[in-house]
């Protein structure tokens, strides 16, 4: 019995280590974690209450999780019942105080009881496991029977235990050591399992003289059956002696196999002229096989006449320079008797190649030791091994790469993870990625050593004798073997083969080698699944920013339904409140005065609200940004406003990429509030930026600090505005992605500075 000690140091103490006396075999573990690391171990665990990383208790419910029916005994000083009381609620299989004259025998005298006696669950699968390794060890069925029949004496400790073997009928083949013997014949119980091919279980066999009876089918060899005529069987008996059924059925398969492998071998040795195999019958000398002679299969595969070889060291026309220790250990079993049967390579008229090596000795212990060496090529599917084991490899590789695609950012950076996976995992010669843009394959990644800007070369789709135009377009993979034989033109004369894989409809992958038909089927297999695990990272990619994307829209319409509630919440009340006022005035004096305050109030109410709409609805584009002339734009947004008598000036004409009904509405409200609140001004000019335009007054301008603030709705220099026809140009600016600067003109009037990207304006 295998006893687990844990105290707080690990260090024996005496009288602990007398359980050793009991019988027991004893580890020490100092602590929680040392006590879990040995635990597998362990039919028993005996724990201290007191340990340095924890107590008793928590080691109780750590076991628990991992064994729950592993026996626990707390081994404790004098200790509270509220302890106890607890490890008895938390599953201890038992609670000792460490009191009284001879406190460690009553702890081995608890062991045992909690232990069944010393044959606990664990130690009753060790002797299975045991039993079991000595079952598939023999090759013939009468030893079978007789160490399965055993086993379930010490194992399932049962006092009948029986099989009986099919042969000619069921016959008993072996019965428990020290148990009762079976009847000579069979019953019907027995013949009924091995006929029905199911097991017969009775826990309680009421009349039939036993207290419990199963009987289990060993396949097609015969019946396993047990007896406990005082009890009946539990669950754990039950199940135990279910497993030894199938461990012997499994074992009786085997030395059936077995059987029928000799039965074979000795059939190839009676055809042994005969067989379509290399075959060599050599003589010892020395510890050297001389060949004596050969037969037809040998001369084809080894290029070797046998009367050339006939009195020769065989060794040396056939095996390959360094394989000569390995062919001298094998001569020497030959020598001492033994048959041998390995892989080799030799070497033969078509170079190296694989073989089974089968080697029968004969005529041992005779003048000379003779044998018969059959060489079975093996050679291809070796070869496929290797190739499979490559195969696989690079397959696992490529899934590395899938792995660390998800943490790239950037679509460039996916190209080129794919470019380097080409060249270093499927050991591509050159790659290339072009991807699609508006009809046209541009190149985005290649091998290492080649320069993009040297290589680079727009391809339309639409080209018929391009192969990677025909993939992207078609989405097909193609494989051409010769570039020169073929309709399409190649890129470099130099290369001859080229393998072509379509990116999902997003562009393509091209491969080129320099020899013909380089790319087989499994590089075609593998290049397809580089480029689905690029697909998929894209697409992720992609995802992830329409999501960004969507988050900062959505932010964005929070933040205008912010600015509205605002507007509404406080704007509208001041005219609503004058309505309301005026008109309780009107009913009271009939003053008709009254009556035109609510009409402006009405009025007022209504500039607010088309304000607002109109603020709501620029956040969006109605129309793809084209290219407008910004003179044009200015003109017309001109003539529909009222600007009194300033003057428009456009300082240089220019190219916006904008809506154009947008760009319309931008600069009518800054023309309007140019009117509206820029005193003194004389002009409003708009002109061109290198990243943008601007439209300016000569006006008293926005003070330097109200103008962070100007572009928010509710801000206006006039009691009587809205204060939405600056926040409305911005909105239209952020809608188009421009950024807007208010700042100082020149003459120091108001200047608002639109900027995009690099290609949002051009000047003409």
């Amino acid at each position: 019995m295998r006893v687990l000690y844990v105290d707080r140091e690990g260090v024996r103490d005496k009288p602990v280590g007398r359980l050793e006396e009991h019988g027991f075999q004893l580890r020490e573990a100092g602590g929680t974690a040392a006590a879990l690391e040995q635990l597998g171990w362990a039919d028993c665990v005996v724990s201290e209450y007191d340990l340095h990383d924890g107590d008793g208790l928590e080691l109780l419910g750590a076991v628990r999780e991992r064994a729950p029916e592993l026996p626990f005994l707390l081994f404790t000083g004098a200790g509270s019942e509220a302890v106890a009381s607890e490890a008895i609620g938390a599953g201890v299989t038992d609670y000792v105080v460490r009191d009284g004259d001879d406190p460690v025998a009553d702890l081995a005298d608890r062991i045992e009881r909690a232990t069944d006696g010393g044959r606990s669950r664990n130690a009753r699968l060790r002797q299975l496991h045991d039993a079991t390794r000595s079952l598939v060890a023999e090759t013939k069925p009468e030893r079978v029977a007789e160490l399965t029949a055993s086993a379930a004496r010490e194992v399932i400790d049962v006092p009948e235990a029986a099989v009986y073997l099919a042969d000619d009928g069921l016959k008993l083949a072996a019965t428990a050591p020290g148990g009762a013997t079976p009847a000579a014949g069979t019953d019907a119980s027995v013949e009924e399992v091995h006929r029905a091919g199911e097991p017969d279980v009775a826990v309680d066999g009421a009349g039939s003289g036993v207290g419990g009876r199963a009987c289990f089918p060993l396949g097609d060899h015969g019946v396993f059956a047990v007896a406990a005529p005082e009890h009946a069987f539990t669950d754990d008996e039950v199940r135990l002696a279910t497993v030894l059924a199938a461990n012997a059925e499994a074992a009786l398969d085997r030395a059936a196999n077995g059987a029928a492998l000799r039965r074979e071998r000795d059939d190839l040795a009676a055809l042994f002229e005969n067989i379509p195999d290399p075959t060599i019958q050599t003589r010892m000398e020395d510890g050297t096989p001389i060949a004596e002679r050969v037969n037809p299969a040998f001369e084809a595969t080894f290029g070797y006449d046998g009367d050339r070889l006939r009195g020769e060291n065989v060794d040396e026309f056939i095996v390959p320079e360094g394989r000569e220790p390995e062919a001298a250990a094998y001569n020497d079993r030959v020598q001492d008797g033994e048959g041998i049967q390995r892989e080799v390579r030799r070497r033969t008229a078509d170079g190296l190649r694989d073989f089974i090596l089968h080697v029968v000795p004969h005529d041992v212990g005779g003048d000379e030791t003779r044998g018969y060496a059959i060489y079975t090529d093996i050679t291809e599917q070796k070869k496929r091994e290797r190739e499979l084991e490559r195969q696989n490899s690079r397959i696992e590789a490529l899934h590395e790469v899938a792995k660390r695609m998800k943490s790239v950012t950037d679509r460039t950076a996916i190209y080129e993870m794919v470019i380097d996976a080409a060249e270093e995992i499927l050991e591509f010669d050159l790659s290339l990625v072009d991807e699609v843009e508006e009809g046209i394959l541009v190149p985005k990644a290649i091998s290492s050593g080649v320069s993009l800007e040297d290589y680079y070369q727009e391809t339309p789709i639409e080209q018929e004798d391009n192969l990677g135009a025909e993939t992207a377009r078609t989405g097909e993979t193609r494989i051409v073997d010769d570039l020169r034989e073929s309709r399409y033109a190649p890129a470099n004369f130099e290369y001859r083969s080229a393998l072509s894989v379509p990116l999902g409809d997003r562009g393509m992958l091209q491969a080129v080698a320099r020899e013909e038909a380089a790319f087989s089927a499994d590089d075609r297999r593998l290049a397809e699944l580089l480029a689905e695990h690029a697909v998929a990272a894209i697409n992720r990619l992609e995802r992830e920013r329409e999501l960004e994307q969507r988050a900062a829209e959505l932010s964005k319409q929070n933040e205008r339904l912010d600015r509205f509630a605002s507007v509404v919440s406080h704007d509208l009340r001041n005219p609503l409140s004058v309505a309301r006022g005026r008109l309780d005035l009107a009913r009271t004096t009939g003053d008709e005065d009254h009556y035109a305050a609510v009409e402006r109030a009405h009025e007022r109410m209504d500039e607010l609200i088309n304000g607002l709409l109109t603020l709501a609805r620029q956040g969006e584009l109605k129309s793809d940004p084209v290219p407008v002339g910004l003179e044009g734009a200015a003109d017309q947004a001109w003539r529909t406003v009222e600007t009194g008598d300033l003057e428009l000036v456009v300082d240089a004409d220019a190219t916006v990429e904008a809506d154009p009904e947008r760009l319309r509405q931008l600069l009518e409200n800054i023309f309007t509030n140019t009117a509206e609140h820029g005193d003194g001004a004389t002009a409003v000019t708009v002109g061109a930026l290198d990243d943008g335009f601007y439209v300016e007054d000569d006006g008293v301008g926005i003070p330097e600090s109200s103008r962070e603030d100007i572009l928010e709705s509710g801000r206006s220099g006039t009691e009587d505005g809205t204060g939405l026809g600056l926040a409305i140009v911005d909105t239209i600016a952020e809608a188009h992605g421009w950024g807007v600067t208010v700042t100082e003109s020149a003459a120091g009037g108001a200047r608002f500075e639109f900027r995009g990207t690099d290609d949002a304006v051009g000047r003409e």
